[in-house]
């Protein structure tokens, strides 16, 4: 009953959405941070981002997976990947898994997260949390939203009085860790990535 008064946007549309943020950012070699849940969410991002790779509508981008718990998950999934729907493990894939990308980078530890600060050119930053209310996403728009080269791919609901709120209701300037911040990023919001029916 979450959803039950309304439908999400049709998947292929928010896939489109998706791929044209990857795309605009990845030739313009910008950064792109993603806050996801780290069950479900992260992964469906990976899969994403493998499929329009693999379908030649994006060039291969680094992908951060900088999430312990979103890390834990991804290892489930992989193990248990006979579970999974036919999309993950489709014949078209040519016996791969769909959670497969060779760019993905898992960071585990706060020093492997805190070095993603240093690195130029595109990159995907995939982190908890989905709200942007907690987690290593935190540090990572301290670091980025005042910059006009970063984007931030809002991919879930973003309740009441939470930080991924006030940047999909545009505002001007964040606090965070108490530092008052001017948001310069780009915000895209995909409304079809709901864990929910519609």
């Amino acid at each position: 009953s979450t959803y039950g008064d309304r439908d999400h946007r049709p998947f292929q549309q928010t896939v489109a959405e998706v791929c044209e943020v990857f795309q605009q950012a990845v030739w313009s070699k910008e950064r792109v941070l993603v806050p996801a849940f780290a069950v479900g969410r992260a992964q469906l991002v990976i899969y994403l981002l493998a499929q329009l790779v693999d379908s030649g509508k994006i060039p291969r981008v680094p992908v951060y997976l900088d999430s312990p718990m979103a890390i834990a998950a991804m290892r489930l999934y992989k193990r248990y990947a006979s579970q999974l729907d036919h999309a993950m493990n489709s014949p078209q894939a040519g016996g791969k898994n769909g959670l497969d990308y060779p760019e993905l980078r898992l960071c585990e530890s706060g020093d492997d997260s805190r070095a993603l600060n240093g690195i130029e050119g595109p990159l995907v930053i995939i982190a908890g949390s989905g709200m942007c209310n907690g987690g290593r996403i935190m540090h990572h728009l301290r670091h980025h939203v005042w910059k006009k080269d970063t984007h931030v791919l809002i991919a879930g609901y973003q309740a009441e009085n939470t930080l991924g709120r006030r940047l999909v209701m545009g505002v001007p300037e964040v606090r965070i860790f108490g530092e008052t911040i001017p948001v310069r990023a780009k915000v895209h919001t995909v409304g079809g990535l709901s864990a929910h029916a519609g």
